[in-house]
């Protein structure tokens, strides 16, 4: 199976990408009002063969063939691993945080709160961080993260509904919770939005 990075139409894309923003928190709607998603060019990553119609089945997976093998129970059953591009999109990410040093990768988490029991325990990977707006959370990565980090925060905050929002961005302030929702969106220039049930990604970049 060859995933690749397939071109999208931009008027089917888009209404996809602006549905899920809707759902989405403060970033969410920051991106709606500050990036210029109406002028992106949109892509996938999905296997070669997926027929042109299915790729704008944004709601629907199926698409992505599983990479590993069943897990057999011992009363009968069996558990089926889901397909999904994680490794492609994590190895997309990792590149693109490479081009400069003030770049990073920011992930609103669709339901956490600060409060919430999981944030005291968490230890983040290297060069990854949590950061708080409101009664929100948000992961971050920058270019010191490795592809384990920063595959660990895009599973940390992926969902099916609402779907995954992730930006690349300037790192600005992130390091020390000196940011905001708005600075982020204002330079972004990459948004990566979750679809086809969790196993792949929509990326606009403009």
């Amino acid at each position: 199976m060859r995933i690749t990075l397939i071109e999208l139409d931009r008027n089917r894309a888009l209404r996809y990408v602006q549905s899920a923003l809707s759902d989405g928190r403060t970033l969410s709607a920051c991106l709606l009002r500050e990036a210029p998603i109406e002028r992106a060019h949109f892509h996938t990553w999905l296997p070669e063969g997926v027929p042109e119609e299915k790729r704008y089945d944004f709601h629907m997976g199926g698409k992505v063939p599983y990479k590993e093998e069943p897990i057999y129970l011992p009363s009968g059953g069996a558990l089926i691993p889901t397909g999904n591009t994680d490794e492609e999109v994590v190895q997309y990410i990792c590149t693109y945080l490479g081009l400069r040093d003030d770049l990073a990768f920011v992930i609103e988490h669709p339901f956490a709160q600060p409060s919430d029991p999981w944030i005291e325990r968490y230890v983040p990977p290297r060069g990854t961080g949590l950061i708080f707006w409101d009664d929100e959370v948000y992961l971050y990565g920058d270019r010191e993260a490795d592809s384990e980090g920063i595959g660990a925060i895009l599973r940390q905050g992926s969902s099916i509904w609402p779907p995954t929002i992730a930006v690349l961005t300037r790192a600005d302030g992130l390091a020390h919770n000196l940011w905001s929702p708005d600075l982020v969106a204002h330079y972004t220039s990459v948004l990566i939005v979750g679809a086809y049930d969790g196993e792949s990604f929509i990326l606009a970049e403009w």
